[in-house]
């Protein structure tokens, strides 16, 4: 998207392209990470869903390093090992 914006002659149609591209991409991969989320809740027992929550899960981003510059986070990795 970057280098679109840096040509010196715009062409209007590829950048609406491409960002209607990114956020197809950035749409999908919320529905995976909700699609995880929902599949490790239903695999845990009454009791650690208590404990889960009272930890705070589900409020945020959690306690990774996360942030702009990489590192671990909040992220589902390559697949949820969650699901079969």
């Amino acid at each position: 998207m970057r280098l679109l914006w840096m040509q010196t002659k715009l062409d209007s149609d590829k950048i609406r392209a491409t960002q209607r591209e990114i956020r197809d991409l950035m749409v999908q991969m919320q529905e995976k990470h909700t699609d995880c989320r929902l599949a490790f809740r239903n695999i845990l027992t009454p009791e650690q869903t208590s404990r889960l929550l009272a930890q705070g899960f589900g409020r945020g981003k959690g306690r990774g390093w996360g942030g702009r510059h990489g590192g671990r986070g909040s992220g589902g990795g390559y697949g949820c090992p969650y699901q079969n």
